[in-house]
């Protein structure tokens, strides 16, 4: 029976190695993205100010 995915000399343990680096890698930016939703935002980060909360620094002025 010829593989699906690789044809290495390691014969089916090539596509179980395969899938697994594949499983892993999944794994990680599943965590990652998990934690990423759950941090809360940096102070850099911030929305910006709308016109309910002008922004009253000298380097913002309002386009009419």
């Amino acid at each position: 029976m010829h593989g699906i995915l690789a044809h290495g000399l390691l014969g089916p343990l090539d596509e179980i190695i395969y899938i697994t680096i594949a499983g892993v890698f999944v794994g990680f930016m599943a965590l990652s993205w998990i934690r990423s939703r759950n941090q809360p935002l940096d102070d850099e980060e911030q929305p910006a100010p709308t016109d309910e909360q002008p922004n009253n620094t000298p380097d913002h002025f309002k386009l009419d």
